[in-house]
C-alpha cells in the first residue's frame, strides 16, 4: 500500500488494524481508567472488554500496583516520555514487553508476550509496520520537529518527521529536515514561543489558532517527544479553516439577515418612494459603518443621476439635491455599470481606469466608494452608492449585502410607486364605478362578494355590506334564486363567464329585469385573482321587446288585412323569405322555393331591365341604399298585375349583403289614376279660365282702388282748403264753437287721406315684386332709428345691435322697421330705451312704454285693431298689418310678448327662420 493510499484509510480501516495486531494493545486515560481494550487483551487476560471499559487500571490488575510495569506508567504520564519495561506479568506470570506512550489524553500501552523471542520479534516488526500504517491512516496532520534555541529564547523549529495529512492541512510539502522560517519567513512570533514553552517544560498544550502567512485556523495538540533537552516536540493538528469559516459565515449571514429584516420592517409601511430610499440608505450606512450612502435616479436620457435625498454620518456633505452628468464619472466606469456589474473602488486615486477623474470625485469627498447599478429590462435606471472619504476594503460580503439592499430599495420604491398608481387607480375605478348607472360588483375568488358601487345601494336600497357573502341572492326573484345560485356556482368551478338575465328587488319594492354579467381575472399562472361584474337594469328593454314583438304580431296582421307583401333578400346565398300576402300577389304556393331569381322570372319583360338597374344602383357601394319603382308583373297564373316596390338594403362594409322591404299590389290604384287623369286634365282648364278671370279682377280691383283714391283725395282736399280759408279769414267772426268745429272738420280729412293711403299702400304690399338681396340691418335700423326720433323730436335712446344681418327686399324692410320702431319710440316713456336685436336668425325690437294685455295679441296685426285711445297715441291701425304682409311676403313670420306698463317685444323673421331656434319663444304664436 502506498503511502498517500495509507493517509486515506478511513477510521474503521484504523480500528480494524488495532483489533488485528497480535499484541495487547490498551489506552488508559488521565484518571487510569480504562478507554481501549483490544481483543488480543481479552485473550490474554481472559477479560471481555465490555467489564473492563471505564474500571481504573488498579481494579482489574490490583496486583499490578508498585510492581515495573506501575512505575513505567505512572512515569511516562508524568514526563509525558515514552517508558518500556520488560518482565514478569504480575496477572498472568508470562514475561512480556510493555511500552507506554503518553499523549494529552492519557497513555497508550502495547505489551507483547516476549517467551518466544523469535517469534515475538517478527511479530514486533509486524506490529510496528501496522502501527505505521494506523500513524499514516490518521486525518489529523501530525509531525515531529525540534525548537531550535537562542539562549532561552526560541527562533525556529526544524521538522523531523510529518505525516501524510500535514501536507493537506498546511499546505506544505517536502518539510522534512527544512525550518519553518526558511519555509514561511513571516510566520507568526507567538508559534515559535508556544512550542519552545513546550519543548522546555514538558507541559503539553492545547490551543486553537490562525496562521497567518498560511491562511489557515488549526486545532493544535503540542507535547514534548524524548529527552528533555533535545527539545523536540510531537504535534497533533487539525485545519479547522472550514469549520471557522462556517461558524464566521454564519454569524455575518445571522448578522446580516437582522439587518434585512429590520430594513423590511422599516421599509414595509413607507409609502413614500423618497421615504424609502433615505431609509434604506441610513440602515445599510448604519450596518456598515460607511460615511455616506444614496440612492441615485438616472434620467430617461441615460445621461443625468439625480439624487434627492441620502444619508451621511455627519462628517461628509450631503448630495442631496444634485443632478451631476454621468460622463464625469468616467465613460469607463459607466460602462461597467450601465453592464449591471458591481463597482469597488477601494482607492479612486491609485486605480487605474478612476484615477484620471479622482478630482473630481474628490470634489464630492469620495476616495473610496462601492455603486450597485440597477438595469432593468437592459435600461440602466438607478444606482446605489456608498462613499468613504479614505481609502477602504470593500469585501464581497459588503458588496453582496449593498446589492441585495439595491434590489430591496428598488423593490420598494417601485411598489411605493406601484401603490400610489393603484390607490390613484382604485380612486379612479370608484369614481367611475360610482358616476356609472350601472350596478359594479367584485368577489374574491371562491365568489364571495365585498364589493357594491353606490350604485347597487342607490337601486336596491339595502344598507351598506347588508348583501356581502352571499347575501346577494335574497335580492333575486324567488323563481330566480335557484337558478341563479346553479349558474354562478358552475361559472366559479369551471372559470367560464357569468351571464344570466333575472329579477332584481327594486328599492320600490318591483322586482325588474336585470342582465348579470361577470369575468374573472386571472394571473401570470392562469388562477384566478378576482371576479367583476355588472348588473345592467333591462327591464324597459324588456317591456319595450315585449311590446316590439306584439307590435310585431299587429304589424303582420295589419300588413295582411293592407295587402302588404314582405320580402328579404339574403343577397349573398340569393334566398327569398316573403309573407304570406306576398305569395298570394305572385300566385305561388306555400311550397315554392323562392330565390331572387327565381323572382326576377316574373317580372314583365318589358320592365326587367330597368328595375334590376335601380335595384342594382342602390346596392352599390355608394349608391343610394333604396329603391321604389311601380312594376308589372306576370303572376303565376297568367295575369299581369302592377305593384309598388320599396326595397332597403343592408351593408357590411362597402358590400350590400341584405335587401328587405314591402310591395302592394296597385293595379286598381293605376286603373283609378288613369281615370283622375282624365278628369285631372278637365279641370287644369277650368283653374286656367278661372285664373285669367281672376287676374282681370284684380286689375278691375286696382283700377277701382286708384279711382277711389283719386275721386276721394279732390273733395278731401277741397274740404280741408276751404276749413283752412273760413279759419284764417272769418276766424274772429265765427264763434268758438263753430271755429273748433271747423278745425276737427279739417283734421279728420286729413286722417282719411292717411288712412287712404296707408289702404292703398296695404293693397300695394300683397302684389309687390319682393327682390330679396343681402341687408345690414343694423346699419337700416339706425338710419330708420334716427329719422323717427327727429321727426318725434322724442328724448329718449335707441340701442341698436352690431353685425346684424338678414337677406331681404330693401324697400319693404325699411317699411317695416319705420313702423317697428316708430311703434316702439312713440309707445316708450320720456328718456326710455328702445332695443332693436337679432339672435339666431330672429329679430326683436323692444320699447319701455304701455304694453298691452296679452289676452288680446291675436288682434294687433289685424288692420284698423287699435288697442290705445286715438287721443293718447295716434295712428291708423293700419301699420301692424303691413308689417305682418311684409313678414308674410319674405316667408317669415311675427310675434309679440307685452306686459301692461313694461313695455312691448316685437319679434320677426325673414326667410326660414322659426321661432323656436330662440329659448322662450317656442310658445308664442304670430
Amino acid at each position: 500500500m502506498g503511502e498517500a493510499e495509507k493517509a486515506r484509510l478511513p477510521e474503521d480501516d484504523a480500528s480494524s488494524i488495532l483489533e488485528s495486531i497480535a499484541d495487547g494493545f490498551y489506552a488508559l486515560d488521565r484518571d487510569w481508567r480504562f478507554t481501549l481494550f483490544n481483543d488480543q487483551c481479552e485473550r490474554y487476560f481472559g477479560l471481555k472488554r465490555a467489564n473492563v471499559l471505564g474500571r481504573t487500571y488498579f481494579d482489574v490488575f490490583p496486583a499490578a500496583r508498585n510492581t515495573v510495569f506501575h512505575r513505567a506508567l505512572e512515569t511516562a504520564l508524568v514526563t509525558g516520555e515514552s517508558q518500556s519495561a520488560e518482565a514478569a506479568s504480575p496477572v498472568t506470570g508470562v514475561p512480556i514487553l510493555l511500552r507506554a506512550f503518553p499523549s494529552q489524553h492519557g497513555l497508550t500501552v502495547v505489551f507483547t508476550d516476549v517467551s518466544a523471542r523469535t517469534k515475538t520479534d517478527e511479530a514486533l516488526r509486524r506490529s510496528e509496520d501496522r502501527y505505521r500504517s494506523l500513524f499514516e491512516s490518521l486525518q489529523e496532520g501530525f509531525c515531529v520537529f525540534e525548537v531550535l534555541f537562542e539562549g532561552d529564547h526560541a527562533v525556529d523549529y526544524r521538522f523531523l518527521e510529518v505525516n501524510p495529512a500535514f501536507e493537506r492541512h498546511t499546505g506544505l510539502s517536502d518539510v522534512v529536515g527544512k525550518t519553518m522560517r526558511s519555509i514561511a519567513p513571516l510566520h507568526e512570533e507567538h508559534w515559535f514561543q508556544l512550542y519552545g514553552g513546550v519543548a522546555r517544560t514538558g507541559q503539553p498544550m492545547r490551543m486553537e489558532n490562525y496562521a497567518e502567512q498560511l491562511g489557515r485556523w488549526f486545532d493544535v495538540s503540542a507535547f514534548r517527544v524524548g529527552a528533555p533537552g533535545e527539545n523536540r516536540v510531537g504535534v497533533l493538528f487539525s485545519d479547522i479553516s472550514d469549520r471557522k469559516l462556517a461558524v464566521a459565515t454564519l454569524i455575518a449571514l445571522e448578522r446580516q439577515q437582522s439587518f434585512l429584516l429590520a430594513l423590511g420592517d422599516r421599509l414595509r409601511p413607507l409609502t413614500d418612494p423618497l421615504a424609502v430610499t433615505t431609509a434604506a440608505s441610513e440602515e445599510l450606512g448604519r450596518h456598515l459603518n460607511v460615511s455616506r450612502v444614496g440612492y441615485g435616479e438616472i434620467d430617461p436620457t441615460q445621461q443625468i443621476v439625480s439624487v434627492e435625498r441620502d444619508w451621511t454620518n455627519g462628517e461628509v456633505a450631503s448630495l442631496a439635491g444634485e443632478s451631476r452628468p454621468l460622463d464625469v464619472f468616467g465613460p469607463d466606469i459607466i460602462a461597467i455599470l450601465r453592464r449591471g456589474e458591481t463597482l469597488r473602488l477601494d482607492d479612486i486615486a491609485a486605480d487605474p481606469v478612476a484615477a484620471p477623474y479622482a478630482e473630481g470625485y474628490a470634489s464630492i469627498g469620495t476616495r473610496s466608494l462601492l455603486i450597485v447599478p440597477l438595469v432593468k429590462e437592459g435600461v440602466f435606471r438607478a444606482i446605489l452608492y456608498l462613499h468613504e472619504p479614505a481609502p477602504r476594503h470593500w469585501t464581497d460580503r459588503e458588496a453582496e449585502l449593498a446589492r441585495e439592499v439595491a434590489e430591496r430599495t428598488w423593490a420598494a420604491v417601485e411598489s411605493s410607486r406601484a401603490q400610489a398608481d393603484l390607490r390613484k387607480s382604485e380612486k379612479r375605478f370608484e369614481a367611475i364605478a360610482n358616476s356609472i348607472d350601472q350596478m359594479i360588483w367584485s368577489t374574491r375568488p371562491d365568489g364571495y362578494h365585498d364589493y357594491y358601487n353606490r350604485r347597487w345601494y342607490e337601486y336596491t336600497g339595502m344598507p351598506l355590506g347588508s348583501t356581502d357573502g352571499a347575501e346577494w341572492n335574497g335580492m333575486f326573484h324567488p323563481d330566480d334564486q335557484e337558478r341563479a345560485w346553479a349558474i354562478w356556482r358552475r361559472c366559479l368551478e369551471t372559470g367560464e363567464p357569468y351571464h344570466i338575465e333575472y329579477r332584481l328587488r327594486h328599492r320600490s319594492g318591483q322586482y325588474r329585469w336585470v342582465i348579470g354579467r361577470a369575468l374573472p381575472i386571472r394571473n401570470a399562472a392562469g388562477e384566478i385573482e378576482r371576479w367583476y361584474g355588472t348588473c345592467t337594469d333591462v327591464h324597459d328593454l324588456k317591456t319595450a321587446q315585449e311590446q316590439f314583438r306584439k307590435s310585431q304580431e299587429r304589424l303582420a296582421l295589419a300588413l295582411g288585412i293592407a295587402g302588404i307583401g314582405t320580402f328579404d333578400i339574403d343577397l349573398l346565398t340569393d334566398a327569398v323569405v316573403v309573407n304570406e300576402r306576398g305569395r298570394e300577389i305572385y300566385g305561388w304556393s306555400p311550397e315554392t322555393a323562392l330565390s331572387f331569381a327565381y323572382v326576377q322570372s316574373f317580372f314583365h319583360p318589358h320592365d326587367r331591365a330597368w328595375v334590376l338597374e335601380r335595384v342594382a344602383e342602390a346596392f352599390a357601394p355608394r349608391g343610394p341604399g333604396e329603391f321604389e319603382v311601380e312594376q308589372r308583373i306576370i303572376r303565376s297564373d297568367g295575369e299581369e298585375r302592377w305593384i309598388r316596390v320599396r326595397g332597403r338594403a343592408i351593408f357590411e362594409g362597402e358590400q350590400a349583403v341584405r335587401c328587405i322591404g314591402t310591395y302592394l299590389d296597385v293595379t286598381e290604384a293605376r286603373k283609378y289614376q288613369e281615370t283622375l287623369k282624365a278628369l285631372n286634365e278637365g279641370l287644369e282648364q277650368r283653374v286656367a279660365e278661372r285664373t285669367r278671370e281672376l287676374q282681370e279682377a284684380v286689375a278691375e280691383s286696382e283700377g277701382f282702388n286708384y279711382s277711389i283714391s283719386h275721386d276721394l283725395r279732390a273733395p278731401l282736399r277741397a274740404i280741408v282748403a276751404t276749413a283752412s280759408i273760413l279759419l284764417e279769414e272769418m276766424g274772429p267772426e265765427i264763434e268758438s264753437e263753430y271755429r273748433e268745429m271747423l278745425k276737427r272738420q279739417a283734421l279728420n280729412a286729413k286722417r282719411l287721406g292717411t288712412l287712404i293711403d296707408e289702404l292703398l299702400r296695404l293693397s300695394r304690399l300683397a302684389r309687390a315684386e319682393v327682390n330679396c338681396v343681402p341687408l345690414d340691418m343694423t346699419a337700416k335700423a339706425r338710419d330708420v332709428a334716427a329719422i323717427e326720433l327727429a321727426d318725434r323730436q322724442s328724448e329718449l335712446s335707441v340701442e341698436v345691435q352690431e353685425g346684424m344681418t338678414a337677406e331681404g327686399d330693401p324697400n319693404l324692410v325699411r317699411t317695416l322697421l319705420h313702423n317697428l320702431i316708430g311703434n316702439a319710440i312713440k309707445f316708450s316713456p320720456h328718456g326710455g330705451t328702445v332695443r332693436v336685436r337679432q339672435q339666431d336668425g330672429v329679430f326683436s325690437v323692444s320699447d319701455e312704454g304701455v304694453g298691452f294685455d296679452m289676452k288680446y295679441v291675436h288682434k294687433i296685426f289685424r288692420p284698423f285693431e287699435r288697442l290705445v285711445l286715438e287721443s293718447e297715441f295716434p295712428g291708423t291701425g293700419i301699420g301692424l298689418a303691413n308689417v305682418e304682409r311684409i313678414v308674410r311676403r319674405h316667408g317669415g313670420r311675427v310675434w309679440a310678448e307685452s306686459e301692461l306698463g313694461k313695455g312691448s317685444t316685437f319679434y320677426f323673421t325673414l326667410g326660414s327662420g322659426e321661432p323656436d331656434a330662440v329659448p322662450g319663444f317656442s310658445h308664442l304664436e304670430p
